[in-house]
């Protein structure tokens, strides 16, 4: 009889081969390094923001008089040699805002020479920090900076980059913490003062917040500023916030522009709190809506389906739209948030954050389409003006995931 030699054979050192090869694929989808990186700058953030917000909560306290900055200013992390931050290529504030920037020499000192403007020197056992914390990213192309923004009371923000703590994730930090925006991390005494957002998927944000004027500013800051048309009052009480457009059904609807930023011929977002009054019987109220022949919109109604809620594009491929009929009724005379996704393969319509349709769509965004301004409540034909309330309009240039869509929603009811 032979004898086995010691070693593997061919088929068995295959065999072994393949279980490393799974293994390692496997450790690899489990446990990526770079997200567990992403993570770690995360929990820094969280870390740092928390620590900086409750020091600034124990200065109110000890040092009822302290001065905390000035209001309508957006304080950066990011060191510039100009002192309203002219070189960073930051977001578009809204009118009689400006940015608040210090050298790199100051950055870090708790005097109130450094980047938040607060003296901590002036606790009365000195100060509980021996510097100011930063980003730990603190670059303007990814939006990963800290902000600080006060006017008697404050608030700081933060942007996060994992899957795992940003909006959407499985410890989402962002779209629960009470603030209006559900991509950034907000913390302090007030959570209505920061300005604008810094995700740049994000290309326009309207949330009506002005409850006067003929105006509404882009809290993207994508500098979309919308302009009222239209009689009588714009502004009612809102879903998210203080007000919402008011919307008169016969002639009212806010312009946002036609900008390149909002020439989205990729994949895209567009979602919106809605209150309607009414259905539009044979007629169709627009939500959204951007182009005659193309581009894209969500709607009510269309043609011998009063009932309907709807959203379409236009792509390369032809146009494509998703529907549900019967819905519309549903909803009248509360709000409901309305979310339409293209993400490359599908197009789905979402109701309150969860989906109730889709269909197949391919190809890119019809270009022809974006000859016309982007409207709320209205298109370029008559008899669609939306009767009722809307508020906080989003448009993102990509399709968000379920997850981020319900975070969105979700965000609301914090």
């Amino acid at each position: 009889m032979m004898k086995r030699t010691n070693g593997f054979t061919l088929i068995e050192l295959l065999i072994v081969i393949a279980i490393l090869a799974v293994f390692a694929t496997v450790t690899v989808l489990v446990i990526n390094p770079a997200e567990l990186i992403r993570a770690r700058r995360d929990s820094t953030r969280l870390s740092d923001l928390n620590t900086i917000n409750k020091t600034l909560g124990l200065l109110q306290t000890d040092q009822p008089g302290a001065s905390f900055g000035s209001s309508n200013k957006v304080y950066v992390s990011i060191p510039d040699t100009s002192a309203t931050c002219v070189n960073l290529g930051l977001p578009a504030l809204p009118s009689g805002w400006t940015y608040g920037c210090v050298t790199t020499a100051n950055l870090y000192n708790v005097n109130g020479t450094g980047w938040i403007p607060v003296n901590l020197m002036s606790f009365s056992a000195g100060s509980p920090l021996s510097r100011l914390p930063v980003d730990p990213i603190n670059a303007t192309s990814t939006g990963n900076y800290y902000t600080y923004v006060t006017g008697g009371s404050w608030e700081f923000t933060a942007f996060p980059e994992s899957s795992k703590y940003k909006m959407g994730g499985g410890s989402d930090k962002t779209s629960g913490d009470g603030g209006p925006y559900p991509e950034l991390f907000e913390i302090g005494s007030n959570l209505a003062l920061h300005p604008v957002s810094r995700d740049t998927s994000l290309k326009g944000y309207w949330n009506f917040e002005e409850g006067s004027g003929a105006t509404t500013y882009d809290s993207s800051g994508a500098g979309n500023v919308g302009t009222w048309n239209g009689s009588g009052s714009h502004w009612a009480s809102g879903r998210v916030g203080t007000y919402g457009g008011q919307f008169n059904g016969t002639n009212d609807y806010l312009d946002v522009g036609n900008t390149s930023s909002l020439n989205i011929t990729g994949n895209i977002t567009f979602m919106a709190w809605v209150y309607l009054t009414s259905l539009p019987g044979t007629g169709q109220y627009r939500v959204i809506n951007r182009g005659v022949d193309g581009g894209f919109g969500m709607y009510v109604g269309a043609g011998d389906h009063p009932d309907d809620i709807e959203c379409g594009i236009r792509t390369s491929n032809g146009g494509r739209a998703i529907s549900s009929d019967g819905y519309a009724s549903n909803i009248l005379n509360m709000w409901t948030h309305l979310a339409c996704v293209y993400d490359g393969s599908a197009l789905r319509l979402y109701v309150n954050g969860s989906q109730i349709g889709s269909a197949s769509a391919s190809g890119e965004n019809n270009v022809g389409g974006y000859n016309t301004s982007v409207r709320i409540g209205s298109d370029w034909l008559p008899g669609k003006f939306f009767p009722g309330r809307i508020d906080t309009v989003r448009i993102y240039d990509r399709g968000l995931s379920a997850d981020e869509v319900r975070a969105i929603y979700e965000s609301a009811n914090n």
